[in-house]
């Protein structure tokens, strides 16, 4: 009796602690609202009346639908109702002047706060409001269209409703925000925050699959992010030019990195690949401070740039004969290699170590000039001959560039390199 009452006990206070825990982790994932500056600013909007708009009824029958704006205010408040119909629809038409493409001194370019109802279930295009600060989406919104806050350049922070399931390309490209917090479970598509130079602070949805291309591009304020362990896809260019994005961690679960998705990070000195990773695109850290690049075996596909849109690219995989290796970043310590590979064209300049991997069959590094760093050469003892040339004077290797131990040039004259060398590196002194 005594156990069992001591089991039960235990298991009384063991779900009390993990309720609890629960409690603590439920809280730690709520989102912040808006600011007190923000709030303030709504309750100071103009609500405003039916003689301000054009209106009519949406085809439902159900709601009343926006269609112009006739007042000047520039801090409005929508009201909910019309005409004893609720406001459900404002259309984008609904900030437009007689010459609205023709004048810049329009009243969506004068407008600083609006506030809709939560019986809004559509909203207008606020494209190039420059000079609007604070906006109160309706709780009931599903949607943010595409390009809905571009080009609103003084917008620095906005609250997105858990209601939110779809956030169209360039929601907020080229905005004043400097944090954004998605809900879980939205969907996101393609540039939403390019060019928001700003940026500091993103949480992606905690369910992500993939961050889609041009994502963050040119954000060059964000200094970190951190990426759900549910994204398997980074897409072309999603991180491309974030000069100052130094702290980047890959989910485990990443199967793919699309082109140029590090692009320009000059900040990044260190990436782990994880394994698992099946692809990787052209130059996907380019112009980043990496040194040393570690590529495990898992990777089957090496891409190489074939046009300018996402997908326009080809591939080299494994499996495949005149694959070959092109990783598009210049300046390696160390650049390793995996299995599969057969062929090797081209290393990027300045790299100092190299692997050849033990499938390797044919290896043309026809300029010396981007071998003039090569340290060495690491050589499996299992490798016993690859093919240097093929018959042409610009694909043959020439490693007459490169300074290497005696001891390597020894093994690619048993591997049948027949070219010259250049100088041998000095001997390491024990203990460097």
């Amino acid at each position: 009796m005594a156990i069992r009452k001591f089991i039960k006990i235990a298991l009384i206070v063991f779900f009390v602690i993990m309720g609890t825990a629960n409690l603590f982790a439920q809280e730690s994932r709520l989102r912040p609202r808006e600011s007190e500056a923000a709030l303030e600013a709504f309750s100071k909007a103009e609500l405003l009346t039916e003689d301000d708009f054009e209106y009519d009824l949406t085809r439902d029958g159900n709601g009343i639908r926006l269609t112009k704006y006739l007042g000047n205010s520039t801090c409005i408040r929508i009201p909910d109702e019309i005409e004893e119909m609720p406001v459900t629809e404002i259309t984008d038409t609904f900030f437009e002047t007689d010459n609205y493409y023709y004048q810049e001194d329009n009243k969506k370019s004068k407008l600083e706060v609006i506030v809709f109802p939560d019986s809004v279930e559509k909203i207008c295009s606020l494209h190039g409001a420059k000079k609007l600060k604070y906006v109160k989406l309706p709780e009931n919104l599903k949607k943010i269209s595409c390009g809905g806050f571009n080009m609103c350049y003084s917008l620095e922070e906005i609250y997105i409703p858990d209601s939110v399931k779809l956030i169209e390309s360039n929601a907020f490209a080229c905005s004043g925000l400097k944090e954004i917090d998605f809900p879980d479970g939205a969907s996101l598509e393609s540039s939403i925050c390019s060019g928001c130079n700003q940026l500091q602070k993103v949480h992606l949805p905690d369910n992500l699959d993939a961050i889609p291309y041009w994502m963050f591009s040119d954000c060059e304020s964000l200094v970190s992010i951190e990426i759900p362990e549910t994204v398997t896809s980074i897409g072309y260019s999603a991180f491309n030019n974030c000069k100052s994005l130094f702290s980047i961690v890959l989910p485990q679960n990443l199967r793919s990195i699309e082109s140029y998705a590090f692009n320009g990070c000059e900040s990044i000195s260190e990436i782990i690949i994880p394994d698992g990773v099946e692809e990787l695109g052209y130059s996907f850290i380019g112009g980043t401070s990496v040194k040393n690049l570690y590529v495990p075996d898992s990777v089957i596909k090496f891409g190489y740039e074939d046009g300018w849109e996402p997908g326009d690219c080809r591939y080299n995989e494994r499996g495949n004969e005149n694959g070959h290796i092109i990783i598009g970043k210049s300046e390696y310590e160390s650049l390793r290699i995996p299995d599969w590979i057969t062929e090797i064209k081209d290393i990027p300049a300045g790299t100092k170590i190299i692997n050849f991997p033990m499938s390797l069959k044919k290896c043309y590094l026809s300029n010396s000039s981007s071998l003039e760093y090569l340290e060495d050469i690491i050589i499996p003892d299992s490798l016993r001959s690859v093919k240097f040339s093929d018959g042409w004077y610009d694909c043959s290797a020439d490693f007459s560039g490169a300074k290497l131990p005696i001891k390597t040039q020894k093994r690619l004259r048993e591997l049948g390199y027949t070219g010259s060398f250049g100088g041998t590196r000095p001997a390491k002194k024990t203990g460097q």
